[in-house]
């Protein structure tokens, strides 16, 4: 699975370059009008995709959200038949029946996309113990005591993740992420200040550049620790989610570095942070980081989430308050939140919405 690994990180590589690098090509920073308005569609871009990509996001996989709904909802009405089976109403094989017709007979497929393994679902695992049974490997008073320790488990898996993270470590994740970068801009290093215009050298630019690859980096950590479970679809279904809203993320981050640099070379080592972090970050999750639990991927989305709120609402939309350009700027934002809608739902009619 390395291989794919490898060809995930080269497509968001080439991706990242093509979007960020797009700005400077259009040489918008020659054009101050051109470039102010490329900004508000970027802030736009920005405060869509923190709102409506990363934190949801964030939210739910640090919740235990994608860990579960791959046929976990089997386990209520399993549970129930069991307990039949152990107040002596129903007897092992009718049991079996019973469960048998629950997983086959209500909406379930009755082929698996897992084999039975440490990677499989609740419903996976079910399934193959049904097949057991069937196919007479196993009686069933032995399909029954292998079904009670699979509910035992996703009991044990629930519970953990409860303890693991309260709504308060979530939120504090997120608000940790909003504060730093005002924190950036108090104690970081000083910026550049030139006359092209009130765009260049703000600490909002910087900010937006650090926090756009903040939120790069933690998309790399998702694929790669997709990855290394050796799921392809599951990474497939990540990074092409990734793609979607990266192209314009990186058009994003061009724009913002035009903004805070005149000297190009800057602008390209921006760029290429950018472009390499998604990437590096898949390679590294790959080898070292796969056994982090999906909470702390989240939790990492959640602080990424909060940079990237933090500059869009309160640093860029400002400008919108302007008395001559404001009104005019307000609608780029608009234009830029409605192009991110827009490709969203594009994915989501094409079964490839966002997903950590």
């Amino acid at each position: 699975m390395f291989g794919v690994a490898l060809l995930f990180a080269v497509l968001t590589l080439i991706v990242g370059l093509l979007g960020a690098l797009l700005p400077s090509s259009l040489n918008l920073a020659s054009h101050q009008p051109r470039l102010r308005a490329a900004t508000a569609v970027a802030a736009g871009l920005l405060l869509a995709s923190a709102l409506l990509v990363v934190i949801p996001e964030g939210f739910h996989t640090a919740s235990g959200g994608h860990a579960h709904g791959s046929g976990d909802d089997l386990a209520g009405p399993v549970a129930l038949v069991m307990l039949e089976y152990n107040d002596g109403a129903i007897t092992a094989g009718t049991a079996m029946s019973e469960i048998r017709s629950i997983v086959h007979g209500d909406g379930h497929g009755e082929h698996s996309d897992h084999e039975h393994g440490e990677e499989a679902t609740f419903e996976d695992r079910l399934k193959h113990v049904i097949a057991q049974y069937d196919g007479g490997r196993v009686n069933a008073t032995t399909a029954i005591n292998d079904i009670r320790a699979l509910l035992d488990d996703v009991d044990h898996h629930h519970d953990d993740e409860d303890n693991e993270l309260s709504a308060v470590v979530m939120g504090g994740a997120l608000a940790l992420g909003f504060v730093s970068m005002f924190l950036f801009q108090t104690f970081g290093p000083g910026h550049e200040h030139h006359g092209h215009g009130h765009a260049h050298g703000t600490g909002s630019n910087r900010s937006a550049v650090i926090g756009i690859t903040i939120h790069a980096a933690t998309d790399g950590l998702a694929i790669g620790a997709a990855t290394a479970t050796g799921d392809l679809a599951a990474g497939l279904l990540i990074v092409f989610a990734v793609v979607i809203h990266k192209f314009p993320e990186a058009f994003t981050l061009g724009v913002f570095s035009l903004n805070d640099h005149t000297d190009e070379r800057k602008v390209f080592m921006d760029v290429g942070i950018f472009a390499a972090s998604t990437p590096v970050m898949i390679v590294l999750a790959y080898f070292l980081l796969s056994g982090l639990p999906s909470a702390w991927i989240g939790l990492a989305m959640l602080f990424a989430g909060g940079t990237l709120l933090s500059v869009a609402a309160l640093d860029t939309l400002p400008d919108v308050h302007d008395s001559e350009t404001g009104s005019t700027d307000l609608l780029l934002v608009l234009a830029g939140v409605g192009g991110m809608v827009v490709l969203l739902l594009v994915a989501e009619v094409l079964g490839i919405g966002h997903a950590h």
